[in-house]
């Protein structure tokens, strides 16, 4: 009976889920039509809207440990938020060499390179963390778009997708989006 249960209750939940997908879908649809802008009329002065992490010769795995700053990669961002078992970690003196790829609450990461269009929205918990080089940092002025909002484009809209997809090209037999 306590399984029977428990496997109504995931079902109720995965029908839940797809239903505000598909609601969410169908209302960013409506919106696909309003103006669109260039992504570096996005951002805030003297910021990048789009940062790529550092790459294998900069940031090198011999420099992980098992705890410290943690490093985002593609197999850290979840569906539902990030995978702490998946997290890399540097010590704070090593980290601080990367303070330009540190992120900030509001940010969205974004996977470049495998999964493209995996994506994650910072939370204040995850202030600080760094970004490895499959990953690209998105930083826009909050008065300009909503974080939010770009989460909810980047994973619901076909549009959005479809704009990614003809942008992704395919280098070493690994799909790959750059920032520009």
């Amino acid at each position: 009976s306590i399984r029977e249960v428990i496997e109504s209750h995931e079902a109720l939940v995965l029908e839940a889920r797809r239903l505000l997908q598909a609601g969410v879908r169908n209302r960013l649809e409506e919106l696909e039509s309003a103006p669109q802008y260039p992504t570096t009329s996005l951002g805030s002065k003297n910021e990048e809207v789009l940062k790529t992490g550092p790459f294998g010769s900069n940031l090198k795995s011999s420099y992980f440990i098992s705890e410290g700053v943690p490093v985002l990669s593609i197999g850290s961002l979840g569906e539902d938020g990030i995978i702490e078992s998946e997290l890399f970690h540097l010590a704070e003196e090593i980290a601080s060499r990367f303070d330009d790829y540190r992120v900030r609450e509001g940010d969205v990461v974004f996977s470049r390179v495998a999964d493209v269009g995996r994506c994650h929205l910072i939370t204040a918990k995850e202030r600080g963390y760094i970004i490895s080089s499959n990953l690209i940092r998105i930083r826009m002025d909050r008065e300009k778009m909503i974080p939010g909002y770009l989460i909810l484009l980047l994973k619901h809209s076909r549009f959005v997708r479809d704009q990614i997809a003809r942008m992704t090209t395919q280098a070493a037999g690994r799909l790959l989006v750059n920032t520009q």
